[in-house]
């Protein structure tokens, strides 16, 4: 990946395509990508560990959709 030029989502999400998806089928509520991308917007906003990144994520619920 270069760091040259803007970039998208789509080149993000081509960065972690290959991860499985570990969690259980049963009551999975969120695509696994859309959980890494969260998680990594919260980060770079300076979100701290996972309740950190799930405050940021309910504060900015109406963005993310």
């Amino acid at each position: 990946m270069s760091m040259d030029g803007p970039f998208d989502l789509d080149c993000i999400k081509s960065c972690f395509a290959d991860v499985p998806d570990p969690r259980s089928c049963i009551n999975r509520r969120h695509a696994l990508m859309d959980l890494v991308l969260i998680c990594i917007f919260a980060i770079v906003a300076n979100a701290d560990g996972p309740t950190g990144i799930a405050l940021w994520a309910k504060l900015n619920q109406d963005w993310l959709k």
